[in-house]
C-alpha cells in the first residue's frame, strides 16, 4: 500500500481538536490539585486544633503569671471544653482545680476538677494525674481539719504516691503526707515525714519547706534549740526567698522566749510613735502577714503603714481572713477591703435572727468565720461568704484568738479564759496562781506562730506555752518600768513583736 494512502487515514491534530485537549488537560490538573489538597489538608486540620489548644493553654499560664486569674480560668476552661482530647487538656483541668483551691476557695469545685483527671482513662495516664491527687488531698484539708478530712487527705496523698512513684510530684506528695501528720497532732510522725523529704530530695524546693516543718515540730517536741538550728539552715539554703523570712521570724520568737532572760525578753521601742498615736480608744488590733498592723478605734480603721483597708464607721470587731482584713461595725455588718459586706444571719424555727452585736470574730484555716454572738452568748460558725454552718460553742466570748491548728482561745471577763478545739473545750486557764501570776483585768488574747498563748492584762502581758504552762510576764514584775497601765487591745506580728494599745496615752506601744 502506498505511503500516501496510509497517511491519509491518520486523525487530524489540527483545527478544533487542540482547544478540546487543552481543556481536558486543565481539568485533570485541577482534579489532581484538589485530591492532593484533601490529602494535605486532613492532617493540617488536626494539627491546628492541637496548636490552638496549646496556645490557649499558654495564654492561661501568662494570665496566671500576671495575676489575672479570671482570664486565666476562661482560657483553661476553653481548653478543657473545646479540646478535651488535646495533649494539654489534663493540664488545663489541673489549673482549674488549682484556681478553685488557691484563689476562689471553692474547695468542692477544686476536688471535682481533680477527680475528673484521676478517674478518666486518658487523663489518668498523663503528667497531671500525680498532682491531681495532691489537689484532692489539699482540698480535703481546706474543707476542715476534722479527723475524717485529715484521713481522707492523707489517703489521697498516699494513693498518688503508690500509683506514680517516679513522678515529679513525689517530693510534694511526701511533704503533704507529713503535713497531714502535723495537722493530726502527731509531731513525731510529722518530723519523720519531713526528714524523709530532706533525705530523698535534698535539692528540691519542697525540701526547704520540709526543713521549716521539721523546725516547727522540734518546738512542739520541746526542743527549741534544734528548731532554731533548722531555721538557720533554711535561711542559709533559701537565699532571699519567703521561706528565709519565715525562718528568721520564727527564730526571733524562739530567741525571745527561750534564750533571752525573762527580764529582757521584750523591750519597749524607745520611739513613742513607733506604733502610732491615736485620738480615740482602740477597740482592736490585727496583724497582717507582711508585718503591718491594722488599728480599729471606736470611730475608724487605719494601719501603721499604708495598706488597703475596709471602710467602716464605728468598728466593733476586727480580724484578718483569707481575703485580707475585715471589720464588723456596731450594726454587725462585716465589711471587706473590696467594698463587699456580709450580714451574719442565724436560721430559727420561726424567723431568722440577724447578729447585730458582734464582739469578736476569727477566721479558721479553712476560711470559715467564728463569730461571738453577744445576744445568744454563743460562738456561731459561718462560711467564708457568710452562710450559716452551725453553733461552734455554747460560751460567751468578749475576745477570740485562733492558733495555727484552729484551737480557739475564748476570753470572757466574767468566766475567765477557755481553750476550744473543734467546738469542744479542752482547757480552762486560771487567771490566778499563787506565787506565779495574777491576771486581774484581762483585756485581750492572741497566739504567736507556734501556738504560744498571750494574755493581755491592763498592766502587762502573760505568756503561756502550748500546753498552757506559764512562761513569763512582760514586764517581768510589778517593780519593772512599764509604759502602759490601761491597755485595751493587743496584736502579735509574724516575728513575735507585741503591739499594745494604751487608752491613757492614746499610743500603740511596740515591744520587741
Amino acid at each position: 500500500m502506498p505511503m500516501s494512502s496510509c497517511s491519509a487515514r491518520r486523525p487530524s491534530t489540527t483545527g478544533h481538536d487542540r482547544p478540546r485537549r487543552a481543556i481536558l488537560r486543565a481539568a485533570w490538573l485541577w482534579l489532581l490539585i484538589g485530591i492532593c489538597g484533601l490529602v494535605i489538608a486532613a492532617p493540617a486540620a488536626g494539627q491546628t486544633g492541637e496548636e490552638l489548644a496549646a496556645r490557649r493553654f499558654e495564654s492561661g499560664l501568662v494570665f496566671v503569671r500576671d495575676g489575672n486569674f479570671r482570664e486565666a480560668l476562661e482560657d483553661f476552661q476553653a481548653v478543657a471544653n473545646l479540646y478535651p482530647e488535646s495533649a494539654v487538656a489534663d493540664n488545663a483541668i489541673l489549673e482549674i482545680a488549682r484556681y478553685h483551691l488557691e484563689v476562689s476557695g471553692a474547695v468542692d469545685q477544686a476536688a471535682a476538677a481533680a477527680d475528673r483527671i484521676v478517674n478518666n482513662q486518658s487523663y489518668s495516664q498523663g503528667d497531671a494525674a500525680p498532682e491531681a491527687y495532691v489537689v484532692l488531698g489539699r482540698a480535703a484539708l481546706a474543707r476542715s481539719l476534722t479527723e475524717g478530712d485529715i484521713q481522707d487527705a492523707v489517703s489521697n496523698f498516699q494513693r498518688g504516691l503508690r500509683l506514680y512513684p517516679d513522678s515529679s510530684a513525689v517530693s510534694q506528695t511526701l511533704f503533704y503526707i507529713a503535713e497531714g501528720s502535723r495537722l493530726a497532732g502527731q509531731p513525731a510522725e510529722a518530723l519523720a515525714g519531713y526528714r524523709r523529704v530532706l533525705a530523698e530530695h535534698p535539692g528540691d524546693p519542697w525540701a526547704i519547706r520540709a526543713r521549716l516543718g521539721a523546725g516547727r515540730m522540734a518546738v512542739l517536741m520541746n526542743d527549741p534549740i534544734s528548731a532554731m538550728e533548722e531555721f538557720q539552715r533554711v535561711r542559709d539554703e533559701s537565699g532571699d526567698g519567703p521561706e528565709a523570712a519565715d525562718a528568721l521570724a520564727r527564730t526571733t520568737i524562739l530567741y525571745r522566749l527561750f534564750v533571752r532572760p525573762p527580764e529582757t525578753a521584750y523591750a519597749i521601742e524607745p520611739s513613742a510613735d513607733a506604733g502610732g498615736r491615736t485620738t480615740r480608744k482602740v477597740v482592736a488590733l490585727a496583724p497582717l502577714p507582711d508585718g503591718n498592723v491594722v488599728v480599729a478605734t471606736d470611730r475608724a480603721v487605719s494601719s501603721l503603714r499604708p495598706s488597703p483597708l475596709p471602710a467602716s464607721e464605728r468598728p466593733r470587731a476586727l480580724a484578718v481572713g483569707p481575703d485580707g482584713p475585715v471589720v464588723v461595725n456596731e450594726r454587725g455588718v462585716l465589711q471587706r477591703v473590696n467594698g463587699e459586706s456580709v450580714r451574719f444571719v442565724v436560721p430559727d424555727r420561726d424567723d431568722a435572727r440577724t447578729l447585730n452585736e458582734v464582739d469578736a470574730l476569727v477566721a479558721t484555716s479553712t476560711g470559715d468565720w467564728l463569730v461571738a454572738d453577744r445576744q445568744a452568748e454563743t460562738i456561731q460558725r459561718f462560711s467564708r461568704t457568710g452562710i450559716y454552718i452551725g453553733e461552734y460553742a455554747d460560751v460567751r466570748a468578749e475576745r477570740l484568738a485562733i492558733d495555727p491548728l484552729d484551737r480557739v482561745a475564748v476570753l470572757d471577763n466574767d468566766d475567765g479564759l477557755h481553750v476550744y478545739d473543734a467546738g469542744r473545750q479542752i482547757a480552762r486557764l486560771s487567771t490566778r496562781v499563787d506565787n506565779l501570776y495574777r491576771i486581774d483585768n484581762p483585756a485581750d488574747v492572741a497566739f504567736d506562730a507556734f501556738g504560744h498563748l498571750y494574755v493581755l492584762d491592763r498592766e502587762g502581758v502573760y505568756i503561756f506555752s502550748r500546753d498552757r504552762r506559764f512562761m513569763m510576764r512582760v514586764p517581768a514584775s510589778d517593780d519593772a518600768p512599764n509604759a502602759f497601765d490601761r491597755a485595751t487591745a493587743m496584736a502579735i506580728d509574724p516575728a513575735g513583736r507585741l503591739y499594745v494599745a494604751d487608752e491613757r496615752d492614746k499610743i500603740v506601744f511596740v515591744l520587741q
